[in-house]
């Protein structure tokens, strides 16, 4: 299922598979892989509060995710919520 909504993001069809990602996190909060998915999602639509979000409230559910990390960093050293000392600090925490 979360397979099918990935390729949908790449599809361009962002909106609508983050709205079915949220149900399913909804259903099942446990699933990394559908918070890591809804991030993607608002990746895709640049909307990187929102994606930054998602991490922060991700790494509340499961604090020892390496991936949340990696991926915050890069938000924070590459994208357009710049703050070095972020994406260091999370880059850090990944390696």
């Amino acid at each position: 299922e979360i397979a099918l909504l990935e390729s949908a993001l790449l599809l361009g069809e962002g909106r609508e598979a983050e709205r079915e990602l949220r149900r399913v996190q909804s259903e099942d909060p446990e699933r990394a892989d559908a918070w890591h998915a809804r991030a993607a999602a608002f990746i895709a639509g640049e909307q990187f509060r929102e994606a930054e979000r998602i991490y922060l409230g991700l790494l509340q559910h499961f604090p020892h995710d390496l991936e949340v990390h990696f991926s915050l960093g890069g938000l924070y050293f590459d994208g357009p919520l710049r703050d070095r000392a972020l994406a260091e600090r999370h880059y850090r925490l990944f390696l």
